[in-house]
């Protein structure tokens, strides 16, 4: 049994590679994990979803140097929480560009104690190494933007 809506908010962060080449940033759990997917978590009480985007991004992959570009609106999945109970995940992703350099915000400052691993991928193999199909298809929107 499914319960209740729960409101999130994630970045979908573009750079361009040293090549020239858009990346995006995304994340895994841990190292064997074969899927990607982008920072995203609860919207917190009295926070703004813009403002929740922005701290989890930072929270979960240390980039800081974040430009909002757009809206890129609602995305709905199913979600497991701490308890492994299901839910229905209510998404609002914002598309942000970003001039980080590094794998990650860590690595520029040598930390490898971390919760997440970071990495930027091609964005034009987004849509096939982002775990969730709903997610994806971000990266088609995020370059009508760009």
């Amino acid at each position: 049994m499914m319960q209740t809506e729960v409101s999130h908010a994630g970045g979908f962060v573009v750079r361009k590679s040293p090549a020239g080449e858009r990346e995006a940033l995304v994340i895994k759990r841990d190292a064997q994990q074969k899927k990607y997917f982008l920072p995203n978590s609860r919207v917190e009480e009295g926070e703004s979803e813009i403002s929740a985007a922005r701290r989890e991004v930072l929270e979960e992959t240390d980039v800081e140097d974040l430009t909002l570009i757009a809206d890129l609106g609602v995305v709905r999945r199913n979600g497991v929480n701490d308890q492994g109970r299901r839910y229905l995940k209510t998404i609002r992703y914002f598309l942000y560009t970003s001039q980080d350099k590094g794998t990650s915000g860590w690595e520029s400052k040598g930390i490898t104690d971390r919760k997440f691993f970071c990495s930027w991928i091609p964005i034009a193999l987004a849509g096939q190494e982002i775990q969730f199909p709903q997610e994806a298809g971000l990266s088609a929107t995020a370059l009508t933007f760009l």
